[in-house]
């Protein structure tokens, strides 16, 4: 009898075991079911909205609810690139967020089914913050910000090519000036944009004028490289037998640059020249002349020495400049002497004694021929003038008219204008004093074996001394 009753209370207490069991899976089991339920409509513990808002066990009203209590404070603040930020309050433009996701299927999109592990874990969630206002407050509020409205703003300025430096050897890129000079219609754009997004920290930036030309503009940099090549050039003159160099320390300042136009100053450019030529050239220079017999004379320069074509050589130069190289060269010429120098005679010319009519063929030094000849008619003015010249060039069989005569002559070697040295074959006497009353025209009367002589050793450029 004992037994049994023990095996009936060991019956008893596993079945109630089982039941008890039973009823704690069961409330789990609701537990767990209330929890999927809960979290249908609420958000997990742990989670944060746009790394701001703690909505951990809220519905998605009362989510809303708190943005719009947010909102109600809402104020945007504006950061000018100069002066102090300005604020925009949502409550002046009757600002108000508007909810562009839905809550409810932000909520829904949770795993609830998962929640027993979902609650331990952190939650991160997004939300793009949006806002409409009335667009006519707006509008007034814009419109009494002293950043857009700026009297004393300034207008962007170009970045830009700087003179030559001289202490660089370089020419340089002036930085642009962005200045404060708003442009209103993407301003009033960007702003109003800006409150749609809800943001609260906006800078202004993107709404300024910005100038046509920065600092990394190409064709401003590449004018920049041609421009510090320029100053490299070294340009070594043999001016007539001086050595001349010029180099960026004098020609920097002639480059002028206007945007990325590179130009010159050709006024300083042709005054350089000028004095150069001033210096070196011989051309038109009265000079001393040692005659052959030991007699000083003053000679005016009709036509011959050393002359600086200035026109030819300033386009020459500017070419030269842009070369950024090491150049040696002669300036371009428009007359030349028989030798470099101010004494550019040389040994090899022709003198003409006008007083005793009598002419010297000179070849390195030596007197390698002489003759008498006819000069200009002393009497009637056609003086043979005298100074110092060059024969322009010679000519076989040329036929010289004047006023009131034709001459045909087998050699003909001018060197002042229509004057020169010709064969006279209509004359039978050459020297003495027929030049006084008999002379010719202003040209050199010369027997035709004389003329012949001298025109074979002659050329152009010749130097020709005539002196009484």
């Amino acid at each position: 009898m004992a037994d049994d009753q023990v095996k009936k209370k060991r019956k008893l207490s596993k079945t109630g075991k089982i039941v008890f069991s039973c009823l704690g899976l069961l409330c789990l089991f609701a537990l767990y079911s209330v929890g999927i339920l809960f979290f249908h409509t609420h958000f997990f513990p742990n989670t944060v909205l746009n790394q701001t808002y703690n909505i951990s066990w809220n519905t998605t009203e009362e989510v809303k609810n708190r943005i719009l209590q947010q909102a109600v404070g809402y104020e945007m603040t504006i950061t000018p690139r100069e002066g102090n930020p300005e604020v925009i309050k949502g409550t002046s433009i009757a600002f108000v967020p508007t909810f562009g996701p839905d809550f409810d299927d932000i909520v829904k999109s949770q795993d609830s089914f998962l929640w027993i592990r979902e609650i331990f874990r952190p939650h991160s969630l997004s939300y793009t913050e949006s806002g409409k206002y009335d667009e006519n407050q707006l509008m007034q509020v814009l419109d009494q910000l002293n950043c857009l409205h700026d009297t004393k703003a300034r207008k962007p300025k170009n970045a830009y090519i700087s003179e030559y430096d001289a202490e660089t050897n370089s020419f340089s890129i002036v930085p642009e000036d962005l200045g404060t000079t708003i442009n209103y219609k993407k301003a009033y754009a960007y702003l109003g944009d800006c409150l749609k997004a809800m943001m609260r920290q906006v800078d202004l930036e993107p709404c300024y004028t910005l100038p046509a030309v920065r600092t990394d503009d190409e064709t401003l940099c590449a004018t920049l490289d041609h421009l510090n090549r320029y100053v490299q050039t070294v340009i070594q003159y043999d001016w007539n037998g001086s050595q001349v160099e010029l180099d960026s320390s004098t020609f920097g300042s002639w480059i002028l640059v206007n945007g990325t136009e590179i130009s010159y100053d050709e006024d300083a450019i042709r005054k350089w020249l000028s004095e150069q030529a001033y210096q070196y050239d011989t051309y038109g220079k009265e000079r001393q002349y040692t005659t052959l017999d030991g007699r000083v004379k003053s000679l005016k320069n009709g036509g011959y020495g050393w002359r600086t074509d200035r026109s030819a050589e300033l386009e020459a130069l500017e070419e030269d400049i842009r070369s950024g190289e090491t150049i040696s060269k002669e300036p371009i010429y428009s007359y030349t002497a028989m030798q470099k120098g101010q004494d550019d005679i040389g040994n090899t010319f022709v003198e003409i004694d006008l007083s005793k009519q009598h002419l010297y063929l000179v070849e390195e030094g030596e007197v390698i021929f002489e003759s008498d000849f006819v000069s200009g008619n002393l009497s009637n003015g056609n003086g043979t003038p005298p100074g110092l010249f060059g024969i322009t060039y010679k000519e076989r069989n040329a036929t010289l008219k004047g006023a009131n005569y034709t001459s045909k002559v087998s050699y003909w070697m001018p060197f002042n204008g229509n004057i020169g040295m010709h064969d006279a074959t209509w004359r039978r006497e050459f020297g003495g004093d027929i030049y006084i009353t008999s002379g010719s025209h202003g040209c050199i009367n010369l027997p035709l074996l004389s003329a012949q002589f001298i025109f074979d050793h002659v050329d152009k450029g010749y130097p020709v001394i005539c002196y009484y």
